[in-house]
């Protein structure tokens, strides 16, 4: 009977314990429940002075060289080709004669219309003196007035058909292919001649809209040829399209000299893109708010959120010039964003 006392008395015990302590920790509980749906009345962010560094615009882009020109050289006049002075792969000059055509009818030709202008000039400066004398009647002076007229023309056009039958080259360069032979017959209009000027190479490259704000009219361009062992030649930024293409890149046209003849066409070159860097406002990238189109940021001022739109410049993949809209050293909320609107109240977090 004592026995069963004792164990009551020890189970009433630690079930006191155990009630107590369960009762603390749900009081506990209560506190923390409690604490928790008290809010700030500020939202906690981050924030960082706006200030000025440089920044890397450079970037690499590949393409093949191309001449800078080349063109097929055509006969404007119909005839037979009687002689060939410009091998294939041979140097030419500009105006150079690369071949001739037949010359027998249109030189007779030329050395009657010669003759009947020299004769009818002849004959209108003495109708001209018998007209001043009032030997003759001002329609014998029209008439003859009309007839040097035909005969300078006919004159005119006899010289240019002659001088069609030589060949020139159009410019400086290489003869790169002859499609004629001696005795052959052209046709007008056909191709004789491909005239490359080599002197000078250029390479068209795509840029893509996000950087090509920051390529100049002028600009130097490092062009490393990889059939040359990645040679490094200088090229200068001589056109930027001014449409987009499908993809959203804009063809940069850069001129290389060829001076040496090193470069050839096809070769496949990456052109180093670097722009003048100068020290600008920058931003990250992760501080921004909206797209790149209509760019936004948050600024801390007097413990409230201001949402600001910025006019942005160069940028890349990770910071992005402030052209204006926000000033060097103001605050810039960096994180939390998320959570704020236009006018929120903010506190920095230490």
């Amino acid at each position: 009977m004592k026995k069963i006392l004792i164990n009551s008395i020890i189970f009433l015990t630690i079930a006191a314990v155990v009630a107590f302590v369960l009762k603390n920790n749900k009081d506990e509980m209560k506190d923390e429940v409690k604490l928790a749906q008290i809010k700030p009345d500020f939202i906690p962010v981050n924030a960082v002075p706006l200030k000025k560094m440089m920044i890397d615009m450079g970037f690499q882009v590949n393409g093949n060289l191309i001449p800078n020109k080349e063109v097929t050289v055509s006969s404007e006049i119909p005839g037979v080709v009687t002689a060939i002075l410009a091998e294939d792969g041979a140097l030419v000059k500009s105006g150079q004669v690369l071949a001739r055509l037949d010359d027998k009818t249109i030189k007779a030709a030329l050395d009657l219309a010669r003759a009947n202008f020299e004769k009818i000039e002849k004959d209108k400066k003495r109708i001209e003196n018998l007209y001043a004398a009032g030997g003759i009647s001002q329609q014998d002076l029209d008439n003859i007035q009309l007839a040097h007229t035909k005969a300078k023309t006919d004159l005119v056009s006899a010289e240019k058909s002659y001088e069609n039958t030589f060949i020139r080259a159009p410019f400086s360069g290489i003869n790169d292919k002859r499609y004629i032979e001696k005795g052959g017959y052209v046709k007008g209009g056909g191709g004789l001649f491909d005239i490359v000027d080599i002197d000078r190479m250029k390479m068209i490259v795509n840029v893509p809209e996000s950087q090509i704000q920051v390529v100049a009219l002028g600009q130097t361009v490092k062009i490393e040829v990889q059939a040359l062992q990645n040679k490094a030649y200088e090229g200068t930024v001589t056109r930027i399209g001014t449409r987009a293409l499908e993809a959203l890149t804009f063809p940069v046209e850069i001129l290389i000299s060829n001076a040496s003849k090193e470069l050839k066409s096809g070769m496949f070159g990456t052109a180093t893109i670097e722009p003048q860097t100068n020290e600008v406002l920058t931003i990250n990238r992760n501080m921004l708010i909206g797209s790149i189109k209509n760019p936004q940021v948050y600024v801390y001022k007097d413990s409230i959120a201001v949402l600001k739109s910025i006019e942005i410049g160069q940028r890349n993949d990770n910071y992005i010039e402030v052209v204006s809209g926000i000033n060097e050293g103001d605050l810039i909320i960096t994180s939390g964003q998320i959570n704020l609107t236009d006018g929120a109240k903010v506190g920095i977090k230490e």
